[in-house]
């Protein structure tokens, strides 16, 4: 009796062990079949991310044409801006945003990737720290193209409505033992501490994207363009008026 016992036990250690070992490889089989694809997918989206730095760094209008979409193209319209004007703003914001010296091309890698519908969000990296806002990716005729702000953007505001809002970054630079900051947009008005980032929300009326008017205490107003790559309005003790933006109208 003790030796049928026994030999019970060993037979459902000896499946459950086997089952096991099959249920490993069988998970890892569908794993190693659903990476290709999302490499696959990942290193497209980093090729057009890096041809689009390219592109802007250099000055090449025509290749940046053809990497942007057509949701793009159609904000420069609205605009009246026409593509150089976007590149010229993309590069400015970025050598602000991320204070490149003279000369230098930034590398973004990309960190993660999230389908979204018809759309890709994708989070970028810059010196080994993810950048505070994503990037959108389109498919349009089978082909990848940056759309950078969510899909959808440019679309015409409800009948009735003079502009949008968005939600900007505001970051206050200064160091703690300065006062907290007061800085008023069209439409909002915000107290930041030092060393600290928040959000508001004002009315677009400006720039490629939707930009505002920001202003601190008595001083002159700025016109900050919404910045797809990082903060919009920078609060800094040094700046004429107190602060900049990383990216004007």
């Amino acid at each position: 009796m003790k030796t049928s016992k026994s030999s019970f036990v060993v037979a459902v250690l000896l499946f459950s062990t086997v089952a096991a070992g099959c249920a490993a490889q069988t998970s890892d089989s569908a794993s190693e079949e659903g990476a290709p694809e999302l490499l696959e997918n990942k290193s497209e989206l980093q090729q057009q991310v890096d041809a689009f730095t390219k592109a802007v760094f250099a000055h090449d209008v025509t290749t940046l044409s053809g990497i942007v979409s057509s949701e793009i193209h159609a904000r420069g319209a609205q605009r009246g801006m026409k593509i150089e004007s976007f590149l010229e703003r993309q590069k400015k914001a970025i050598v602000t945003t991320f204070d490149l010296t003279e000369g230098e091309v930034p590398s973004f890698e990309v960190a993660d990737a999230i389908p979204e519908g018809d759309a890709t969000r994708v989070t970028l990296r810059f010196r080994g720290i993810v950048l505070k806002k994503p990037f959108y990716f389109v498919r349009e005729e089978g082909v990848l193209k940056l759309n950078i702000a969510p899909p959808g953007f440019a679309k015409a505001q409800p009948q009735g409505a003079l502009f949008g809002k968005s939600n900007y970054q505001v970051h206050n630079v200064n160091i703690p033992g300065n006062a907290n900051a007061q800085i008023s947009c069209d439409g909002a008005s915000l107290v930041i501490a030092p060393r600290s980032t928040k959000s508001m929300s004002c009315v677009d009326h400006c720039g490629w994207w939707s930009g505002t008017a920001f202003q601190m205490g008595y001083g002159n107003p700025k016109y900050c363009d919404w910045n797809s790559w990082g903060d919009d309005v920078i609060i800094n003790i040094l700046d004429v008026g107190g602060f900049h933006c990383n990216g004007g109208c």
